[in-house]
């Protein structure tokens, strides 16, 4: 009897090395089309009351429990769910290219407890150097963070926390 090898795996493609990058670092991905995501981001973010970044509201809509972000960062201290749309993501680090034109969406991305990214599968590229055209065209409009999945951090105890300076968890939703 002759051994038939099985078939070789299908080639991956970005959207899947960016969804095991993006488990690496902790992220949870998924994906949807234009008119899933009202229905998604709504599942993502229950019951909790949730804020989005102001050029999240057109591609998301409003929701009852959403508040609009206000002239005072301190109001943005205890956030549950923030909603923010990326620039990029990178395929090879799982991470995602956010750029804020607002102090308050800056702090936005980073004080609230669980972070949902809206990005477009067309903005996904394999490498960070691929995402250099994207970078240097949004770095004069504001503030450019490259994040890979929750905030983590340890103590001189070597003890990991995570939440610490930025998330607590950190969902990426692939539009498109």
């Amino acid at each position: 009897m002759t051994a038939v090898a099985p078939p070789p795996p299908p080639p991956a493609t970005i959207l899947d090395d960016f969804a095991q990058a993006a488990a690496l670092v902790g992220a949870a991905t998924c994906t949807t089309d234009e008119a899933g995501l009202v229905a998604l981001v709504r599942e993502l973010v229950g019951s909790d009351p949730a804020v989005l970044a102001p050029d999240a509201w057109a591609r998301v809509g409003p929701h009852p429990g959403w508040r609009e972000l206000g002239g005072d960062p301190g109001a943005l201290a205890d956030i549950p769910v923030a909603v923010v749309v990326a620039t990029a993501g990178i395929a090879e680090t799982g991470s995602v290219v956010l750029v804020e034109r607002d102090r308050s969406a800056l702090l936005l991305d980073l004080w609230a407890h669980h972070l949902v990214v809206l990005v477009s599968r067309d903005r996904l590229v394999a490498t960070l150097p691929e995402a250099g055209p994207a970078l240097v065209a949004a770095a004069p409009e504001g503030v450019v963070t490259i994040l890979s999945g929750p905030s983590r951090t340890a103590d001189i105890e070597r003890r990991l926390t995570i939440g610490v300076q930025g998330p607590r968890s950190v969902t990426v939703v692939v539009v498109g």
